[in-house]
């Protein structure tokens, strides 16, 4: 077990469902939730920024060049976002970190501790129809199609599932896929932001078996 300090009971979500911390030793990665609305700090906010904003940009911004022009247009291309990454979370984190239903999930490797995926995620609907909306979900590339984007997922599954009805995002066309796997099912299409919206019932979503 790595020395990462978990408390439950000051959690963001887990004010009323704790999430338990995961650790999955195959992978050397530990999977929890943010202790303490404490830690949302300038640092945690410039490195939850940062880590989207070199995981979301394309790698094909310019399709059909070499490979070195790719390499320059997407530095070019992360520079330029990464003012629109930080402002988002941390107007996201000053609005969202005092309330019980908003949660953070980091995985961490267990040698460097450096993040390697992010799960971003708070309530949306009214009393009678709630769903958890994920607002940022991404795993580093060195880490991808291991599972854990669904670990993440199940984790949000297993402690909400008793007072929400389901999962909501706004997806990228590029995680359909992704998603669709999962259970999810495409409920309309923003064409402006080319955003495809998707939801999944907790009782259909397909998690860790």
């Amino acid at each position: 077990m790595n020395n990462i300090s978990v408390n439950n009971n000051i959690a963001f979500t887990s004010r009323k469902n704790p999430i338990p911390l995961r650790e999955i030793r195959e992978k050397g990665l530990t999977l929890y939730e943010v202790a303490c609305p404490r830690e949302v700090n300038r640092k945690f906010v410039g490195e939850i920024a940062d880590f989207f904003n070199k995981n979301f940009i394309d790698k094909e911004v310019a399709a059909g060049e070499n490979a070195e022009v790719q390499d320059l247009l997407t530095k070019l291309l992360r520079i330029f976002c990464i003012d629109k990454y930080k402002s988002h979370y941390k107007r996201l984190f000053r609005k969202k970190k005092k309330t019980p239903d908003f949660s953070v999930l980091l995985a961490r490797d267990n040698d460097k501790k450096e993040l390697q995926g992010v799960c971003i995620a708070y309530s949306l609907g009214t009393k009678i129809k709630r769903y958890i909306f994920i607002d940022s979900l991404a795993v580093n590339e060195n880490f991808r199609k291991k599972g854990i984007a669904r670990e993440f997922l199940d984790m949000l599954c297993e402690s909400s599932k008793k007072e929400f009805k389901g999962f909501c995002v706004a997806s990228r066309e590029m995680a359909v896929g992704f998603y669709s796997k999962l259970g999810f099912r495409i409920k309309s299409q923003n064409q402006i932001e080319d955003e495809f919206v998707m939801s999944c019932l907790f009782k259909d979503f397909r998690g860790k078996k």
